[in-house]
Order: structure tokens, then sequence, then C-alpha cells
């Protein structure tokens, strides 16, 4: 009787376990999700700002030939006139 009794417990104590470590596993399993999912995130704003940069680049080129091509040319017309 003693016996069985101490088999009931050990059986109990092992479903208790085996509940609680699945519990953990699926508390870890969300912390790593939001983590990736944060992680993904400041990799698209990165990506995002590595754009906006990349455009603003290309306008600041842009403006920088159309002065140099003005300067170029409003120099020669000084040139001409005198």
């Amino acid at each position: 009787m003693v016996a069985k009794r101490v088999e009931e417990e050990l059986e109990r104590r092992k479903d208790e376990i085996e509940a609680e470590v699945r519990r953990r596993v699926e508390e870890a399993k969300k912390i790593m999700e939001k983590q990736m999912l944060e992680e993904l995130e400041r990799q698209r704003e990165a990506e995002l700002e590595a754009q906006k940069m990349k455009e603003v680049m290309k306008s600041f080129t842009l403006r920088l030939w159309v002065v140099e091509v003005c300067s170029a040319f409003f120099g020669k017309i000084k040139r001409l006139r005198y």
C-alpha cells in the first residue's frame, strides 16, 4: 500500500514537472519570438534609413552638379562680356 502511494505521488510529480517544463519552454519561445520580431523591425528601420540617405545623397549630388554647370555657364558669359 505504501509502495502504491509512493508510485502515485511520483507519477503526479512527474506530470507536474513535465507541465512546468512545457510552460517554461512556451514562455521562452514567446520571448525569443518577440526578440526576433524586434530585431527584424530594427533591421527594417535601418534599411529604410539607408534608403533615405541614399536618396538624399542622390539629390545632393544632382544639386551640386547643377551648381557646377550653372557656375561654368555664367563664368563663360562673364568672360565673353569683358
